[in-house]
């Protein structure tokens, strides 16, 4: 009789542990996307989300960039490298960059908002499902070269090749005018994956280039020049005006 109630028992644990198991398994994971927040929660065009699912599991920052990568499609290739973090009040706000292959994805992040290492809302401006060759780019000295060459094609002489501005005035972002303020800008040059300025943050938009920071008399210029075909990808002027 006994033997009989000791089965009876370990029979109904192990069906309740069963249903549990099968509960659990059936409940929707934490969700990035769930809730959609007001568009004054936008940065780079792209909306905020709430961090919470349906049924209000809560995603840990532990568990966060996993079910992010899962969730913008990105893939073996990306990473969130943490680039920034400040603490207001109770809670805890970081900045993460992303990186595809290894490099850097300019205008790329995610703005994660936690309290009590729960998340509670995001703010992203990811470049999904990117698919770039980065294997033998073009030297940094050809891309120089075509940079150079950019700005000779708009009457531009970069800095350190022009020693006839000695005291040339540059406007600050205020309006006012300091002399001698102006300092040759040698050039800089990086990989990175980068758009055009203006361009929508999507996957089409991005190459892998070469970013060289130039400056010349009175002005600075990004010269972008794509580092597989080795063509000018792209100038931009950073000049304050």
């Amino acid at each position: 009789m006994k033997n009989q109630v000791f089965t009876d028992i370990a029979y109904v644990v192990i069906v309740t542990m069963l249903l549990v198991s099968n509960a659990i398994q059936g409940q929707e994971k934490p969700s990035i996307k769930s809730h959609e927040v007001e568009p004054h929660f936008y940065i780079f065009n792209k909306p905020g989300y709430i961090v919470k699912s349906d049924n209000n599991i809560p995603l840990l920052v532990k568990d966060f960039i996993p079910i992010c990568k899962e969730e913008f499609c990105l893939s073996e290739s990306d990473d969130l490298r943490l680039k920034d973090y400040f603490m207001p009040f109770s809670s805890r706000v970081a900045k993460y960059q992303q990186y595809y292959k290894g490099y850097e994805v300019e205008d790329a992040i995610i703005i994660v908002e936690s309290k009590e290492d729960t998340v509670t809302m995001i703010t992203e401006s990811l470049v999904e499902r990117l698919s770039l060759n980065t294997a033998s780019p073009v030297s940094q000295s050809e891309a120089l070269t075509i940079a150079i060459e950019a700005l000779e094609a708009i009457h531009e002489v970069p800095g350190w090749l022009d020693s006839s501005f000695v005291n040339s005035y540059c406007r600050n972002c205020d309006g006012s005018f300091d002399s001698i303020r102006y300092k040759k800008i040698l050039p800089r040059g990086k990989l990175t994956i980068a758009r055009k300025f203006g361009a929508e943050v999507t996957a089409e938009n991005y190459r892998f280039v070469w970013s060289f920071h130039l400056g010349t008399a009175i002005k600075e210029f990004r010269v972008l020049v794509d580092a597989k075909t080795g063509e000018l990808f792209d100038v931009t002027d950073y000049t304050c005006y």
